[in-house]
């Protein structure tokens, strides 16, 4: 018996010292210093038997050879994919009319037709059709589309009160507006019927420019007020926001400013047609750097995000793996105000990849259908059977191939190299998160509040190894001081931050107290026992070395048996023992070196 790595296992570098072996289609990671993985090598031949050899042929990161890759994908495709269009989403488009002209727009500047809205007759078709595919179903997701779909508001709601009269129960309602037509009655008829807004903006005023009335007046205020209507009937609107050359270098802030509105959820909108040299983002690479950045910010926000957390982060996370990006492929049929329906509403604005409304319609024995559903995803495609990243990408958007070949079935470079940098993004990112939940920095600016929030929560304690009641008074100057000393190399203060939020954990300093320099740690309850503490001491002491700070006094509670262990661990010896309190001291330069 002969083991070697799968090969559907991947080796990324995360730093200089740790490496990640990704499972590309179990999502499984297994983070190792360089070296544990050269041992690993000579494990695997001298002693199969090992521990970490057995956990990683477990994992199946390690196969017996000869190992068939393509009997391997052959059956995992036939266990996974769909075998015939079960649909669990309907987009209902009420009017391709609309009363913006958004400069990048798909629908108005594509459409081939007149425009139309729906009509009653064509209404009760649907509502048929859909109560009918819906039966059985825990949810069925409904969203009303356009154009602008409040330009065709009658019709919406006499669809959502014709579903709710089925009794189904499962119907979560949606609709996606650019706002200018919300008004008090309207949200009270969302909040009444549980209708999820999604509300278009793609920034600050500024960055909003693309977003326009068909007069030429900017639109931003209109979703503004449109925003305050919502939030004042205690609706969450989400934003839907579209990435153009004009806002993706500011996605970060962006995600800051939405917060600041007291938005929860944002939804960031790629330009269907990646080849639109005046609106798409040209470097795929760029764009999946500020794509992740604003992710990570909206973690560290506790807002919810769509076109990486939801679709990206949390299969990665959950390790399960993602068939289909687009419910277009086989779980998905929309319907337009032409009478027509098929899988995919970009597709509205064309004659393409539609067929008429009939009563007798079947999702699972739609021709039309099942031709996508064996397009899709990548467990359909060899080539996508070598690519890391098969497992969290699904597949790219069918319109977007469409429009640059005039066909479906092809795989879209730009998507591919998109995917491929988020997932080495999210490796590293997992890494710091899960594995490595924290880092230590030193004092700036960008953890100054953070730092007073923990000192003011950790004031009522007793027992820290640091005399925070002393600070409190003079917070202001103690850090004002001990930033000044950074600077001037008179003393060190780190700060233990969380990865996933930004949350000041912990801090450490050592800080000139008239003839003797003072050593002071304190962490966080929360996040005791856990390492922060070692590793703050152990990166100040380094500093203190480099500084050519030679002794160092450190005072604690003598009931505070963690900190003298702690102290002891990392070289302190004891000086005195008062009734109360232990004093020790630190011969800096008889550490050991790094």
């Amino acid at each position: 018996m002969t083991l070697d790595l799968s090969p559907f296992v991947y080796k990324f570098k995360v730093n200089e010292s740790t490496l990640c072996l990704y499972h590309s289609v179990t999502l499984k990671k297994v983070y190792m210093s360089f070296e544990e993985f050269d041992q690993l090598a000579l494990k695997i031949k001298d002693n199969p038997l090992d521990e970490d050899v057995q956990r990683l042929k477990e994992f199946k990161f390690l196969v017996e050879e000869p190992y068939n890759k393509e009997a391997i994908f052959k059956a995992l495709a036939d266990s996974l994919l769909l075998k015939e269009p079960d649909p669990s989403i309907s987009y209902i488009v009420l009017t391709g009319t609309c009363n913006f002209q958004c400069r990048y727009c798909y629908v108005e500047n594509a459409i081939k037709k007149p425009n139309k809205l729906m009509d009653k007759a064509t209404a009760d078709k649907v509502i048929d059709i859909i109560s009918r595919i819906s039966e059985g179903k825990k949810e069925y997701k409904i969203i009303f589309y356009g154009g602008e779909p409040l330009l065709n508001k009658e019709i919406m709601y006499y669809i959502v009160e014709n579903l709710e009269k089925k009794g189904n129960g499962g119907f979560n309602f949606g609709v996606i507006t650019n706002g200018s037509l919300i008004d008090e009655k309207t949200a009270e008829y969302f909040k009444k019927h549980s209708i999820h807004v999604g509300l278009s903006l793609d920034g600050w005023k500024d960055l909003d420019a693309n977003r326009q009335y068909k007069i030429g007046k900017e639109t931003f205020y209109s979703t503004i007020r449109a925003l305050g209507i919502l939030n004042e009937h205690d609706i969450n609107a989400a934003i839907s926001c579209t990435v153009t050359k004009s806002n993706y270098l500011y996605l970060r802030k962006i995600v800051e400013f939405f917060y600041g509105l007291g938005v929860k959820g944002v939804g960031f909108n790629l330009i269907l047609d990646s080849t639109n040299k005046d609106y798409a983002v040209e470097d795929p690479k760029l764009l999946a750097y500020y794509l992740f950045d604003a992710f990570k910010r909206t973690t560290e926000l506790g807002m919810h995000e769509d076109r990486i957390e939801a679709r990206r982060w949390k299969p990665f996370l959950e390790e399960k793996f993602k068939l289909y990006d687009c419910p277009a492929y086989g779980q998905q049929v929309f319907f337009s105000p032409y009478g027509t329906l098929g899988p995919c509403q970009a597709f509205f604005t064309t004659n393409e990849y539609q067929q008429p409304i009939t009563k007798d319609f079947n999702p699972r024995t739609s021709g039309l259908l099942s031709t996508w559903l064996k397009l899709g995803g990548t467990l359909t495609s060899e080539e996508c059977m070598n690519c890391p990243a098969i497992g969290i990408c699904g597949g790219s958007c069918a319109y977007d191939i469409y429009t640059k070949t005039g066909k479906l079935g092809f795989i879209d470079r730009y998507f591919c190299t998109f995917i491929n940098e988020i997932l080495k993004y999210m490796i590293d990112f997992y890494y710091d998160t899960e594995i490595k939940k924290f880092n230590i920095h030193i004092l700036t600016d960008k953890y100054i509040s953070g730092l007073e929030e923990l000192i003011r929560s950790l004031n009522k304690e007793e027992g820290q190894l640091m005399q925070i009641n002393k600070i409190m008074p003079h917070i202001d100057n103690w850090i004002g001081y001990s930033m000044m000393a950074n600077t001037k190399k008179l003393g060190v203060l780190n700060v233990a931050v969380e990865n996933r939020t930004g949350k000041v954990i912990g801090f450490c300093n050592i800080t000139r107290n008239n003839s003797e320099y003072v050593l002071g740690v304190a962490v966080a309850k929360e996040y005791r026992r856990k390492g922060v503490g070692g590793m703050l001491l152990s990166k100040t002491l380094e500093d203190t070395r480099k500084i050519g700070i030679r002794f160092i006094n450190a005072y604690f509670n003598k009931k505070n048996l963690p900190s003298k262990n702690l102290l002891l661990k990392y070289g302190f010896s004891i000086d005195k023992e008062g009734d109360t309190e232990i004093k020790s001291y630190l011969e800096v330069e008889k550490l050991p070196d790094k």
